[in-house]
Formats: structure tokens, sequence, C-alpha cells
């Protein structure tokens, strides 16, 4: 399968405030997604993340972009699936979609469009064969299901409208609504509608870094695979006592192990500081490789289709070379952060682990970060207040190797791409007993 974005899920997190979901009269509202998976994707200007046939592009409400398919065929047999939040007690759902590439009548009649499909509802798994219309434009399918869980939709291609000037289908724009008796709460949906704006905003910046020849520290996509995995239980130390026992951290990971037990055992003598970045940038998006935020950790459940980049996602999280660290001078401790309940009183909150540089003669360098971030999130039942914690380990060159939380472990593999740190691959060991591991797309 060509590579697809994967906007990944959550970190086991400590939650306030937590209500019980709210029943109300049965009740349709767009539910909106930035985690679309196909069984192929056109991607031809990935690699510089120019594309604009990316599955992602069926949920931006755009007919200028579009999922295009790359199957040999005109499209029959091919798959989309668009994910959503968990939606409990929900009966209806219905679908708008732009049939085609809307794009321009010359696109539009230049691609295949879907003629037959079954449209699936996950994870009900009610299935209905439908029939659209060769025409630009909104159609509507309505389908029904016992009340339950709805957690996406999948459209399973049967036949197509045949184009003359290319076998490539395409589908503009998909639309979900789903009713329930669940009270609905637009400030998630709206969240979750802002997760995809940032991600269409993270490629274009991307795109023009890579134009004007400014290095990321990754690639375009990474490849999968996930198995399963005994999770230990929550906490850092668990995390880490499995760790040691993965056989791909444990093994190229383990003194960064070490170093992070020491860090642990002295985390409330480190020091207080801000932590900026050089380069103003925030990582971009990319296919197998989750950057996440506030909002994604609030929803408890990982997605294990990507490994994750660390909740503070910059350029100067990854690499010390771009990082701007400034002492702080209150005395506040991690422990005393980590004890503090009710509404946030800071977004971002640090501290350095320093130790001597590799010449003996500059200034000491960080070694490792440890980061607290809260903030009120929305969820489908109200807004929360969400603390979550982490600790970043970095190698000799000052690139991070590990990243360490109470209910996951990643490890960073790096390499010189034309004399540039990339990263190569990774592994993340989930609380909810997956191990993900990642490494570079096939097509590098």
């Amino acid at each position: 399968m060509r590579p697809t974005r994967v906007i990944p899920a959550a970190t086991l997190v400590t939650v306030l405030a937590l209500a019980a979901p709210a029943l109300a009269a049965p009740t349709e509202r767009r539910v909106f997604s930035s985690d679309v998976d196909a069984s192929s994707a056109m991607l031809t200007e990935w690699k510089t993340f120019a594309e604009t046939a990316h599955p992602n592009y069926v949920a931006d409400d755009d007919p200028k972009t579009a999922w295009i398919e790359a199957a040999p065929t005109s499209g029959a047999g091919e798959w989309i699936r668009v994910k959503v939040a968990p939606l409990d007690k929900t009966t209806k759902i219905k679908l708008k979609i732009r049939n085609g590439n809307q794009k321009s009548k010359d696109a539009f009649a230049a691609n295949p469009r879907v003629k037959e499909m079954t449209v699936r509802l996950l994870p009900a798994n009610v299935d209905k064969k439908v029939q659209l219309e060769d025409k630009d434009g909104w159609q509507e399918v309505t389908l029904e299901q016992p009340s339950g869980p709805f957690k996406g939709v999948e459209l399973r291609i049967a036949s197509v409208f045949e184009a003359a000037k290319s076998k490539d289908l395409a589908i503009s724009d998909l639309q979900v609504f789903a009713t329930s008796e669940l009270a609905d709460n637009p400030a998630f949906e709206k969240e979750r509608q802002k997760a995809l704006a940032t991600w269409r905003a993270s490629r274009l910046a991307a795109s023009k870094a890579v134009a004007k020849k400014v290095s990321l520290p990754v690639y375009a996509a990474y490849e999968i695979t996930t198995k399963d995995w005994a999770a230990p239980g929550k906490g850092f130390d668990k995390m880490l006592d499995a760790g040691d026992k993965d056989a791909i951290i444990g093994k190229e990971f383990k003194w960064a192990l070490v170093h992070a037990r020491k860090v642990l055992a002295e985390i409330d003598t480190l020091g207080r500081v801000q932590v900026g970045s050089k380069v103003p940038d925030l990582l971009p998006s990319v296919d197998g490789v989750q950057v996440p935020t506030l909002q994604d950790v609030s929803d408890g459940v990982f997605d294990d289709t990507a490994i994750r980049m660390p909740l503070l996602a910059t350029f100067g999280a990854v690499l010390r070379e771009h990082q701007k660290v400034t002492d702080v001078k209150d005395k506040l401790t991690f422990s005393e952060w980590s004890k503090q309940t009710g509404p946030c009183k800071a977004g971002d909150v640090a501290w350095a682990q320093r130790g001597d540089a590799a010449d003996g003669v500059s200034a000491p360098v960080v070694r490792a970060l440890v980061l607290g971030r809260c903030g009120k999130v929305a969820t489908r039942d109200g807004s929360n207040v969400v603390r979550e914690r982490e600790i970043y380990v970095y190698d000799p060159e000052g690139r991070l190797a590990i990243v360490v939380a109470e209910s996951h472990i990643e490890g960073y593999t790096w390499g010189l791409d034309r004399g540039k740190s990339m990263i190569q691959g990774g592994r993340s060991l989930l609380l909810q007993g997956k191990a993900v591991t990642a490494k570079l797309y096939e097509a590098y």
C-alpha cells in the first residue's frame, strides 16, 4: 500500500472533572476526521509533501483536492476508510459525497468515478450496496444501524465510470453525519476539524521548506508493523522495565534507558527551564508518525499504526542544535506540578538535566528534558483538564533517543542523509498492548 497519513491517537493522562455521558433525543451532528486510510493513493509528490491526492483530502471539504487511488485497474476493488472519534448510541449515518475529481470539469472527465460501491459502518459491520450518479456536486447516502458505537465508515469500490485519460479513480470529498442519543458537543468536533486544518498547514509548510532546501529531520513516510505485546501497566518505572525487556529498545537503547532512570531518580532536583526552538516551524505531518496534541491525548486510546513524536513537537525537541533552553527562576518541582489540580496554571513546564559537552570545554549541554503539559480540551462529554508528562533523553550527538511517558515509550533510530541527521525508523511500546515498529518507506 502507498503511504497514508494516520493522525494518531492518545496517551494515558490525568483527567479531571470527567462527566458521565449525557443522553438526549436522537440528534444528527457532523463528525470530522483527520485519520483516513486507503488501499492505495497516487502520491506522486509525496517525498516533497506537495501531493494533493492523499486520502486525508476527502475530509477537507475542498473540491480542488481529492483521494486518487493508484491501483493498476480503474479502481474496482479499492477502498477508503474514514475513522472518527467513537460515538456511542449511534443509530443512523448520512454520507455526503463529491464523486470524482471535482477540481474542474476537465479533471472530472479525466479520472474514473465511482459507479457502484459497498458502504460499511464500523464496527457494526452494517453494509449497504450503493450506486452513485455520474455527475458533479454532492450526493447523499443514508444507512441505519442498531443503537451502538460508531467509529468510522468504509467505502469499497465495486465498479466505476471509466475515463478516457486515466485509470486512477478519484473521490473529492466525503462528509459524515451521525445521529446519536448522546448530547452533541460542537466544540469537540470543532477541534477534530481543526486537526485536519493543522495537518494541511503542516504539509504546506513542509512542502515550502523542502522547496527552500531547509533540512527536515523526518522523511515523508515510514512503513509500520504492529504486533501484540504484553503491557506491564502504567507508570514511568513500568514502561522503562518494558523497554529493558523489549528485543529492540532493550538492545539498541540500553544506555538511554539507564540514563532515563537516572533522570527519574533525580527529577525533583532538576532546574526549571523554558524550551524554545531556533527553527520556528513545528515538525511536519508524516505518514506513519504521529505528532500528538493534548486533544489526541485526551481520547484515551493510542493509534497503533504510527509511532509518536514527542508532545513538544518542535525541531528543538528532536535535535539539540535547534534548542533554545533558558533557565527559569521559580523553584517549582516536577512532583509539585504533578500534584496540582483544577485549572492549569501554565501551559508547558519543563526541567533540564545538563552535562559536560563532548569537548569537555564548552558550556554544559542538555542531556535530558522533562516536559509537563496542561490544558483544557473538549471531549464528547464536555471539557476536561488534561495533564501529561514525558522524559526526553538525547544521545551524545544531541539527537532525541527515547521518549518515556507513563503509558508509552519510544526509541528513534537516526542516520545521515547528505550530511544531515534524519530519523530512519523507530519503536513504540503502548500500554494498550501493541508494539509498533517504523522503518524507512521502501520508496526511499
